[in-house]
């Protein structure tokens, strides 16, 4: 069967014998379709679930394996006392009711496959299961964390403190004079450092660099890759959907999920106990168009905020358009101050008799935003990270659009429609 055909029967909601803890699946098909004759089958596509039967032969307390997954690198397995090595070029997660991990392989070939009762075959028996590498018991001692593993094959001399050489039978060191003249040898002893500010601060007490050290830029970036391809901001839904030859490519988020998408918190975070007035192109204040303004809120609770957090008060709008806030300063549980229209989305209303824009009245959900940035590999000269701008992505794995504003953050998404599930092959297991 396709590759999108094989996960979507993994992602079916409702009783469902494809999704169940401790399951190994291929996706099998033959090499030579159009050749009966010739039954040999090529497995390009692997799903496993996350909750195994057993580790290690032990099926108490067993617990989710997903850090192991995440970086396997190849799966080898028994199959009618035949060993086969998987190796894994492309990885995905799926957070559904029985969460599982695609991977997608380099292609190996099975002989004979339907005789072997793989093609088409529900619970064919797949034994001896290694997954490599298996690094949930890394020891911590030689890990690179470990400050106080040491590789060196030489002592430190100080630059301060001599060695004196004392004998049992004497009462001064035999180097006596050279301890006076400061020309002793120098101990084996590691002079401390903690009076360098840059020593301590680098090794103890570490620095923090802001957005606003560096001209708004991020210090730093940690994220995953993805695959997807790029269309305009007017491409149409349909358009994206139905394409059957996809010019790809690989990009970076800085989320924290395995693939980027658009997400709001569920449910709401606090109300609006005053309203908040939209203003108008003609008739703007700071207060009510992209400037720093205060909203009065019911108290927060557990829910809460800090600078530079992004939320919006209308985001499942089918009238006007999406407002988005920067929060400036928690100032109390009840009381925040944002910049608003950060991504400048406020689109004007016709209501007589003048043009403005949205009002949010007292007790109007706010919700918080989970910020991602999507960014394009550029591997040509010097590799570097450049924004998307404003497009629309298909992500490749999910059947997701995302829209990304000027600055490539996320504003929305919406999945492509199901036009035709062909359920082909079977499913081998």
């Amino acid at each position: 069967m396709t590759e999108s055909t094989f996960i979507a029967l993994h992602t079916l909601s409702g009783s469902n014998p494809l999704n169940q803890p401790g399951r190994l699946h291929l996706n099998v098909n033959r090499k030579y379709p159009n050749i009966p004759t010739n039954l040999t089958g090529v497995i390009e596509n692997v799903i496993v679930h996350v909750t195994p039967n057993a580790i290690n032969g032990i099926t108490d307390s067993v617990n989710n394996i997903e850090s192991v997954l995440e970086q396997v690198e190849t799966i080898k397995f028994k199959h009618h006392n035949i060993d086969f090595t998987l190796n894994i070029n492309t990885s995905a997660f799926y957070p559904v009711t029985y969460p599982f991990f695609y991977f997608r392989v380099d292609p190996v070939e099975i002989p004979d496959a339907e005789d072997n009762n793989i093609i088409g075959a529900l619970g064919t028996t797949i034994e001896d299961v290694i997954f490599t590498p298996y690094l949930a018991g890394l020891i911590f001692e030689y890990s690179d964390a470990n400050s106080l593993f040491s590789n060196a094959t030489e002592l430190r001399k100080s630059s301060l403190i001599m060695k004196s050489d004392r004998l049992e039978n004497t009462v001064s060191p035999t180097n006596l004079e050279a301890l006076i003249e400061e020309t002793a040898d120098r101990a084996n002893i590691q002079d401390s450092l903690l009076f360098d500010t840059g020593w301590t601060r680098a090794r103890y007490v570490g620095s923090k660099t802001t957005p606003a050290d560096n001209s708004g830029i991020e210090p730093a970036l940690s994220g995953r890759s993805f695959i997807g391809e790029s269309f305009s901001k007017d491409t149409t839904t349909d358009y994206i959907c139905k394409l059957d030859n996809r010019i790809q490519r690989e990009y970076f988020h800085d989320g924290k999920t395995q693939l980027p998408k658009y997400s709001i918190s569920d449910p709401h975070i606090s109300k609006l106990t005053s309203t908040l007035l939209g203003g108008g192109p003609t008739n703007d204040t700071e207060s009510t168009a992209a400037g720093e303004t205060t909203l009065l809120h019911l108290d927060l609770g557990v829910n809460k905020l800090y600078p530079g957090d992004i939320i919006t008060l209308n985001p499942l709008t089918v009238v006007g358009s999406i407002e988005y806030m920067e929060v400036v300063t928690a100032d109390s549980p009840t009381q925040t101050t944002v910049r608003r229209d950060i991504y400048r989305t406020r689109v004007a209303s016709l209501i007589p008799p003048i043009t403005q824009y949205q009002d949010y009245e007292n007790e109007t959900a706010i919700y918080k935003v989970d910020v991602y940035n999507i960014f394009t590999l550029d591997s040509s000269g010097q590799s570097r990270l450049n924004s998307v701008g404003s497009s629309r992505i298909y992500v490749e794995g999910t059947n997701e659009i995302i829209e990304t504003d000027k600055d490539g953050v996320i504003t929305s998404s919406s999945f492509c429609p199901v036009f035709n599930v062909d359920i082909v092959d079977g499913q081998s297991g």
